[in-house]
């Protein structure tokens, strides 16, 4: 189990940040996904039940990284 942070990262709030910049265009590459972002891009997605790295050589773990799940449309719970 990932030591629990005692603050968060910056790059959170960076990636953040950008991810609702560019909601729009992440929702049509990933809908209904779970995503991780990392230095302003999307670099794993959640799938099977496990994060896939985009990129195999990603020098950081997904679940350290900001992540958001994508709805494609609107849902009623």
């Amino acid at each position: 189990m990932p030591k629990a942070l005692e603050q968060t990262p910056r790059h959170f709030w960076e990636d953040s940040k950008w991810f609702f910049e560019h909601g729009e265009e992440i929702t049509r590459q990933y809908p209904n996904q779970w995503v991780a972002i990392y230095n302003q891009k999307v670099v794993a997605v959640y799938k099977g039940g496990e994060w896939v790295k985009l990129d195999p050589e990603l020098p950081v773990e997904p679940e350290s990284c900001f992540t958001f799940f994508i709805e494609d449309g609107i849902r009623v719970y």
